[in-house]
């Protein structure tokens, strides 16, 4: 029995069927597993997208939007491609026909291929964060910009499975026998496969490499800037800013207060004063004959609020002066969604790069009657687990996500 998975649909370089056979039992667990990886890949995205859906909160931050589009990727792949590797890794052959096989190999290619451009797109989104400052990633990183993004990946993905679907249906293909394995014949041709790995591998990855050397420069540079916090004065009667130079030069006459302030005014906390009946009323003085200041009543604006809801938890406060912040809570701003970020990049790098360094390495040596082949599919394989992995990753990593999975969980299983 044949041990042929997605690998034999979308990134297979031979057409040649494997007359390698394993044993039987091996290859239906190997089946049943993939199975359940479709069953857990499908069910973790979908639920990944209800809580986008029914959180206003998470889908204010542009840079979630990144993290949606992912997980639509992610739901392609376990709806398409995984279902492939299962079928005919458990049955050994194809019972589906060639139409449900070229159905399925496009909206595969299109599922990895979108993945790997948004990806790509959430590493560039993290450098722009930390290489500018907040109104001018803002303004580069709005949320139609993103859409832009977005739709650009999905485009570029639909012509990359469209090419292939296309040069498969008008290409003389007949030797294929579609009811006993669902191969690629296109993927033969030397020329389509390195083009497919330029475009899919070599460019994507080059880009996060470099985007995010450059992000972890730019945030330890950032980090050892902020020694120490700047200093302004609050005229606590009139509610405005003094510069301690203006304060030297021009000393107000009623007692002030100091406090901590970044250098974006967004970051700043509001203050507002208990109201009394006489809005006109003239503060209490002391028995000195001077003014007693009210006491302030802070309250965070709703602009700092909401964009603290990003999946990398970074918010106004993180990325202009963070003088109102002390260095260590400045450092937990900025160390926290560094980790998430590398938690991403690992598991995808993990998942996604032995299938091209195998390739390439093992160039001219895929034999039929080795176990070269073999290692190959499972590490397609591995490739595909990846769309499995990011939804817990998710909910490990966000709490909006990880509370909503869990309601979820708990409603089904006191519902039973």
């Amino acid at each position: 029995m044949e041990n042929t998975t997605f690998d034999d649909v979308v990134f297979n370089l031979s057409t040649t069927p494997s007359p390698i056979e394993p044993p039987v039992a091996g290859s239906i667990l190997v089946g049943i597993l993939l199975l359940l990886l479709v069953i857990v890949t499908l069910a973790g995205n979908i639920m990944t997208i209800s809580a986008f859906i029914s959180n206003v909160l998470l889908k204010q931050k542009p840079s979630n939007l990144l993290l949606l589009s992912l997980s639509c990727c992610d739901l392609v792949v376990g709806a398409t491609g995984l279902p492939v590797a299962a079928i005919h890794t458990g049955l050994g052959y194809w019972p589906l026909g060639k139409a449900a096989c070229v159905t399925f190999a496009f909206f595969s290619v299109v599922g990895v291929s979108a993945g790997m451009y948004t990806v790509t797109a959430v590493s560039l989104d993290r450098y722009f964060l930390v290489s500018r400052e907040y109104p001018a990633y803002l303004k580069l990183q709005s949320s139609r910009n993103v859409k832009l993004t977005i739709a650009a990946a999905w485009t570029v993905a639909l012509l990359i499975g469209s090419c292939e679907a296309i040069l498969w249906l008008v290409g003389d293909y007949s030797s294929v026998d579609y009811s006993r394995e669902c191969l690629s014949p296109v993927r033969s041709d030397p020329r389509f496969i390195l083009v497919i790995f330029i475009l899919l591998f070599v460019i994507p990855f080059f880009v996060i490499l470099v985007s995010t050397l450059r992000f972890s420069m730019l945030l330890r540079r950032r980090l050892r800037k902020r020694k120490g916090p700047r200093r302004r004065s609050v005229d606590v009667v009139n509610n405005r800013l003094v510069h301690p130079k203006d304060a030297d030069k021009d000393p107000p006459t009623v007692a002030s207060s100091t406090l901590m302030s970044s250098e974006s005014p967004s970051e700043m906390e509001t203050t507002e004063f208990s109201s009394t009946p006489n809005s006109h009323q003239q503060p209490p003085l002391s028995p000195g004959g001077a003014v007693e200041p009210r006491r302030p009543l802070k309250r965070k604006t709703m602009d700092a609020s909401w964009r603290k809801k990003s999946f990398f938890g970074l918010g106004d406060g993180s990325l202009g002066g963070a003088g109102s912040f002390s260095r260590a809570k400045v450092r937990r701003r900025y160390v926290k969604p560094a980790v998430r970020l590398a938690i991403l990049l690992g598991a995808f790098a993990l998942c996604t790069l032995p299938y091209p360094i195998f390739i390439v390495l093992s160039k001219g040596s895929d034999c039929d009657d080795c176990i070269s082949r073999q290692v190959r599919n499972h590490l397609s394989n591995l490739l595909l687990s990846n769309s499995g992995l990011n939804p817990f990753l998710y909910a490990v990593m966000h709490r909006k996500i990880r509370e909503y999975f869990k309601m979820k969980l708990t409603c089904n299983r006191k519902c039973c």
